[in-house]
């Protein structure tokens, strides 16, 4: 089967943070001995070692490519809320997405479109080549868009125009219905895990494989270091503990627009001791990291169903994360296998981490049921690709 992928946002260089669960579904794919092209844009420190980049069509948009900084620090809801710059982009990211879209989906059996800007391009594409449009609705912000007229209309638009709407998450089916939107016309299908990499590990083993200090209470984050993830709140828990005299070492992996000042604060502070920041981890040593942690806290203010917080459930990590509708609806069962935050609170943050490391017993029963509850819920990224294989072959026959 021909499929082409169209999506804003996808891995530049192995080991990258864009989109992961974007690649490992085209990657499935062309395991299986499917024909994939995927259109999504070139970024400006691109390095082409990908291990499936020939099968990508990546389009430009600025000149030098230097300027091009739309989706680099988490993705374009986060570059336009953040930069005129990013405004200015925009426009341009579309036209040239659209041209490159057109020229890959003329020969293409189906058309899957991942985030509704992409199902937007897709849209024209399938009226123009007449072809299949799967739309796959990956917004952690779906609900705040569908408040704006203007964003509703947009959306809307793409829902009815597309021949099949897949959500990443359960609650999205729930809401597209709501609009109207026939119910044979949508399911969930979550994404797929790397079963093989996210399980139990011998904690003393990954700690001397990191330079982890075995005697030390370790919290760890991973994600985009950017404001909707909540990282700041985090570090300002952390900053709060070791200053009280904790001596609990906090990780935060990962990268993003808050790196540098976050990083420059811990030198101001004299932090380094027990706030270190490491960076962007290949996915592959992801799990070592979840391993070796005694607690891992997500405070992102939004989301759709979290892939992060479903691996480190799955790697036995405890989890602390934020009220939110795709944790509390699909994860975190408050208080059986995890423990569940405001938004935007650094104190909650500051309290459930001494409670959790004054109770080893919350500690080891959240991490088995964390495990328990996740495996429930898991399948393979071989188990997702024949979902969505299912519902390529029905459309198109």
């Amino acid at each position: 089967m021909k499929i082409t992928m169209l999506t804003p946002s996808f891995p530049s260089y192995n080991g990258d943070v864009q989109s992961p669960f974007v690649y490992q579904l085209c990657k499935t794919l062309i395991n299986m001995k499917h024909e994939v092209k995927i259109v999504c844009p070139s970024y400006n420190y691109y390095k082409r070692d990908l291990d499936i980049e020939k099968n990508t069509r990546r389009f430009r948009y600025m000149w030098p490519k230097k300027l091009q900084t739309l989706t680099s620090e988490g993705g374009i809801p986060s570059g336009l809320s953040k930069s005129n710059w990013a405004k200015i982009q925009f426009p341009f990211f579309c036209f040239f997405f659209l041209i490159k879209s057109l020229k890959n989906t003329k020969d293409c059996d189906i058309i899957h479109a991942h985030w509704t800007l992409s199902g937007l391009i897709g849209v024209i594409c399938k009226k123009l080549w007449n072809k299949k449009l799967i739309l796959t609705t990956r917004e952690s912000l779906l609900e705040k868009y569908l408040k704006s007229y203007f964003m509703k209309k947009i959306f809307l638009y793409v829902y009815r125009n597309s021949d099949f709407i897949a959500s990443a998450n359960e609650n999205h089916s729930k809401i597209i219905s709501d609009l109207g939107i026939p119910i044979e016309k949508t399911r969930s299908v979550l994404n797929g895990m790397r079963v093989d990499l996210f399980k139990s590990r011998d904690k003393k083993e990954v700690r001397k494989q990191l330079g982890i200090p075995l005697d030390k209470k370790v919290v760890l984050f991973v994600g985009w270091m950017i404001e909707r993830k909540g990282v700041s709140y985090l570090f300002e828990a952390a900053r709060d503990l070791v200053n009280e005299g904790k001596d609990y070492l906090f990780y935060f992996v990962g990268d993003g627009a808050l790196y540098e000042e976050l990083l420059k604060k811990v030198k101001e502070e004299n932090l380094e001791d027990n706030l270190k920041f490491v960076g962007r981890k290949e996915h592959t040593e992801i799990p070592l990291w979840m391993n070796a942690c005694d607690i891992f806290v997500f405070p992102s203010l939004f989301e759709g169903r979290p892939n992060v917080v479903a691996e480190a459930m799955m790697s036995g990590a405890p989890i602390i994360a934020t009220d939110i509708t795709g944790i509390r609806d699909e994860l975190i069962i408050d208080g059986k296998n995890g423990i569940m935050i405001p938004s935007k609170n650094s104190k909650s943050i500051q309290e459930k981490i001494n409670i959790l490391f004054n109770n080893p017993k919350m500690l080891e029963e959240f991490s088995n049921n964390g495990k328990i509850f996740i495996d429930k819920k898991t399948y393979s990224w071989e188990d997702c690709a024949k979902r969505y294989l299912a519902i390529y072959e029905n459309l198109i026959s």
